[in-house]
């Protein structure tokens, strides 16, 4: 399965039920309103980059051609 975040890059991961690293998490951010605004565009580029209409028409196209004109 592909993950959509990647931690540090395009968002912030910490394991489920870890209270601790979710406040550090969190707290990270906090202090850094810029590095947060620079996560946010990072992971808003990564979902329209592999969900965007773009993105889709092309896969749609590619998979109409393969059909179409498979030999």
């Amino acid at each position: 399965m592909l993950d959509i975040v990647e931690d540090g890059v395009n968002g912030r991961l910490v394991r489920l039920g870890d209270d601790k690293a979710l406040e550090d998490g969190i707290l990270e951010f906090i202090g850094q309103p810029e590095a947060f605004k620079q996560l946010g565009i990072k992971a808003r580029a990564s979902v329209v980059e592999r969900y965007g209409i773009g993105k889709i028409a092309d896969d749609h196209i590619g998979l109409f051609n393969r059909l179409c004109f498979a030999t």
